[in-house]
């Protein structure tokens, strides 16, 4: 059910920006958002698996910057 929700709420952000701004749909808007977003999944896979095996605690999240961090300074590079 959650899924379906999510889906729904970007279809209709997607629909809401494309009428009311006028560069929204172009062919670089979705690869745009993927580069701008793609940390965000890998972050989010990695809790995922630290939450899954119930290794929960304050270090977990500090690896996160961390890792975020280093892939931050990486792809500026």
């Amino acid at each position: 059910m959650l899924q379906v929700i999510a889906l729904a709420t970007s279809v209709i952000l997607y629909v809401f920006f494309s009428i009311f701004v006028n560069d929204f749909l172009t062919t670089d808007t979705s690869p745009s958002i993927l580069s701008c977003s793609y940390y965000i999944g890998s972050l989010a896979i990695g809790t995922t698996s630290v939450i899954i095996t119930g290794g929960v605690d304050l270090s977990s999240g500090t690896v996160m910057v961390g890792a975020a961090l280093v892939g931050g300074v990486a792809y500026n590079v």
